[in-house]
């Protein structure tokens, strides 16, 4: 389910006064590092990345102030910007998908609406999810299976290293380290 934010009033930011919407909209833009062109306007190929604080998986969080009492609430930065650049509350669809694979990237022009499932097929694509246990669609041999559990077993290697080069996921590196996939494997 998506989280809309609404005040004490009752209003969410892109239904207050200009003056207030601009406050939020200034304090957003301030997190984010948006690349000009040789024209000095933004760039829109370029990735707009997200400069404060992420969550555990990365994305950028964005605090929505008082919003939400008593203590106020964070939403992911990249559906900020969505919702702020095209001056909607609600997104068509239950997600957003980062054409660009940057998960710290605000850039609406690289923000897609879809489904869950739609999300689900390009995150396994782009080899951010496991799948029955298949990190990429051809899968690992078993000769790269031992190799990672040897790297992961290096001191000079973290996960991230291992992930990085075999172009998958880290949480797909985790499962077979600790055996969750491909515990066939020796």
């Amino acid at each position: 389910m998506e989280a809309v934010y609404v005040d004490t009033d009752g209003r969410t930011p892109l239904e207050k006064p200009v003056e207030e919407r601009l406050r939020f909209e200034n304090r957003f833009i301030e997190k984010v590092d948006i690349p000009t062109g040789e024209d000095g306007e933004p760039d829109r190929e370029a990735c707009w990345e997200w400069t404060a604080g992420t969550d555990r998986y990365g994305y950028g969080q964005f605090f929505v102030g008082s919003l939400t009492p008593p203590n106020g609430d964070t939403d992911i930065a990249h559906r900020v910007a969505y919702r702020l650049w095209h001056n909607v509350v609600h997104i068509e669809g239950e997600c957003l998908m980062h054409e660009c694979d940057n998960r710290r990237c605000c850039n609406p022009h690289h923000l897609q609406a879809g489904s869950q499932q739609e999300n689900i097929d390009q995150a396994s694509e782009q080899g951010h999810m496991s799948v029955k246990g298949v990190d990429r669609k051809d899968g690992f041999s078993e000769d790269e299976i031992r190799e990672i559990r040897r790297l992961n077993d290096d001191p000079d290697w973290v996960q991230a290293e291992i992930a990085e080069e075999f172009d998958v996921s880290t949480t797909a590196i985790s499962k077979i380290v600790r055996r969750e996939s491909y515990a066939y494997v020796e």
